[in-house]
């Protein structure tokens, strides 16, 4: 299911481009989150500084190219160095093993904490929003009133309550 779940919830790129008859109802939002491995420097700093935030090394997960930027426009805005890259992985399994064997820092979609918590994997609490986008389900119109519609609908839904995200239904 869990595969599932995220191909559906992808987000729309830009619903004004798609046809008519498609629509989109919105479950949830997804944020993204800084992340480090457990016992990083980073989290022994009682007060983390965004400059901070460029001096280590960061993983990119390839495959997100926006999330690439949106780290670098928020390090921008605060006034600090953009992110050094120093791996771009093209697997996510990778990203994330690489996180947990070296002062790296990563930027990946919030609710992956609750697969990556018990393996050593951390958030980077600090107080600014990197970016965050609806997920849901897009779908023809001609389905909306559909038995296994509203299945895949329910099954989603619960999904994103298992995860502990908020609900935010909207069609």
């Amino acid at each position: 299911m869990e595969n599932w779940t995220w191909w559906y919830l992808q987000p729309p790129r830009d619903l004004s481009q798609f046809p008519e008859h498609f629509r989109f109802t919105r479950i949830t939002t997804i944020r993204s989150q800084m992340f480090v491995r457990e016992g990083h420097p980073i989290l022994a700093q009682e007060r983390i500084r965004y400059e901070d935030l460029a001096n280590y090394p960061w993983i990119m997960y390839q495959q997100d190219p926006e999330i690439i930027e949106r780290v670098a426009t928020l390090l921008k805005d605060l006034g600090v160095n953009p992110p050094r890259i120093a791996i771009e992985a093209s697997s996510l399994m990778a990203v994330l093993e690489l996180l947990r064997s070296g002062d790296f820092l990563a930027c990946l979609a919030a609710p992956i904490l609750g697969v990556v918590q018990d393996v050593g994997i951390r958030p980077v609490p600090i107080d600014r929003e990197i970016w965050s986008f609806p997920a849901g389900i897009t779908y023809h119109r001609a389905i909306e009133q559909s038995t296994p519609f509203e299945l895949l609908r329910q099954m989603l839904t619960d999904e994103v309550t298992k995860l502990g995200l908020d609900r935010t239904e909207q069609r």
